[in-house]
């Protein structure tokens, strides 16, 4: 085939692009580097849970610590930085982020301030992977609601954030609508929240560090979709009663598998309630859940749930 690499922005979704392409071209987004190509090693965490889940190979083990999880946040998938000491990679993060708010943004719209979305940025990733409230945005920022919409689509378009959408399988009519929201690229974050190594490792224990991590597993199951064996989406799903599940993946047969993400080395019985309940109301279609935290082992937690080392989404195919 031919492949045609357009650059930072989403070439169809600019406003100078006079045609869509449709019948002749496809479309494949160019994510940073999985953790299974820095480490030239098959990740299909979908297939692998969707053909081996609940059997032997269920059970296994990491050598990943706390202190490689935390370099690995700050490390991120861009190619040009996996080579470069803390220092230069705060470097060209600062330098990526300049051109793109300064000069790429004009080529998605000549309205907005650079200033602006730099603000909205920072807050999405002070947020990282929470869900999207646009009227705390506006007000946090002194803009106008209507205008918050334009910012958040242009980051996309700039391929600066992922969007997670809610889960909306009619299993109750108490769910909530709203999207999550991250940056990208892990490394990109963590720069942005001026998330230091040292610093994060420190925050093993805090929401900050959770946050990243579950913003990071979403981020490689994205990756992953691009070339897995299986069709799957990703969503998340909360209802008004406190249900919540942090990533539900859904097979194109209709199949469920749930995931907590956890910053965490134990497994506790209260890692598994959302998924038990989310589980009972999925009945047939509900093949099995994972609590992914940083433990170096897995261990069965219920029938179907086992908790599993987060390198297992890179380490097992």
């Amino acid at each position: 085939g031919r492949f045609i690499m357009t650059g930072s922005s989403d070439l169809l979704r600019l406003s100078r692009t006079p045609d869509s392409l449709a019948g002749r071209a496809v479309t494949i987004d160019l994510h940073g580097l999985s953790q299974g190509e820095l480490a030239e090693h098959p990740d299909d965490f979908a297939a692998w849970v969707g053909r081996d889940w609940g059997t032997e190979r269920t059970k296994v083990r990491s050598s990943w610590s706390r202190t490689d999880y935390a370099h690995m946040l700050t490390r991120g998938g861009y190619p040009e930085v996996r080579d470069l000491s803390d220092r230069l990679r705060a470097v060209w993060f600062d330098s990526y982020l300049d051109r793109l708010l300064t000069r790429d943004v004009y080529d998605v719209s000549r309205g907005l301030s650079s200033d602006r979305l730099s603000a909205v940025l920072r807050l999405v990733a002070a947020n990282q992977g929470g869900e999207l409230v646009p009227t705390r945005l506006a007000d946090a920022l002194s803009i106008p609601k209507s205008t918050i919409s334009t910012y958040l689509s242009a980051l996309s378009t700039l391929y600066l954030t992922n969007d997670l959408p809610p889960w909306g399988a009619n299993l109750t009519k108490r769910e909530i609508g709203r999207h999550k929201v991250a940056v990208a690229d892990s490394g990109l974050a963590t720069r942005i929240a001026r998330l230091h190594t040292t610093a994060l490792e420190a925050l093993t224990a805090a929401t900050a560090f959770g946050a990243q991590l579950e913003a990071f597993v979403a981020g490689e199951l994205a990756k992953q979709r691009g070339w897995s064996a299986e069709e799957y989406d990703l969503y998340h799903f909360r209802d008004r009663n406190g249900l919540e599940v942090d990533l539900v993946i859904e097979y194109g047969d209709g199949r469920v598998f749930l995931i907590e993400v956890k910053a965490s080395s134990t497994y506790r019985s209260d890692h598994i309630r959302g998924i038990r309940q989310l589980a009972e109301r999925l009945g047939d279609r509900f093949i099995g859940g994972a609590v992914l935290g940083l433990s170096t082992e897995s261990r069965q937690l219920a029938q179907g749930i086992w908790g599993l080392p987060i390198s297992a989404l890179w380490e097992n195919s």
